[in-house]
């Protein structure tokens, strides 16, 4: 059994890849202004909500 503080592969594959697919789907969705960060737009979403 690996030590508790040791990187899990899958959580690695998922924390590297899943911020390029909620930017790509948000682009897509024409939620993303040009000139703003994802960053940018998923802390105005979470102030609104």
């Amino acid at each position: 059994m690996p030590p508790p503080d040791s990187p899990n592969p899958q959580h690695l594959t998922v924390a590297l890849v899943l911020p390029e697919i909620l930017r790509r789907e948000v682009e897509h969705r024409g939620l993303l202004r040009e000139g703003t960060s994802l960053a940018t737009q998923l802390i105005a979403w979470v102030e609104m909500g």
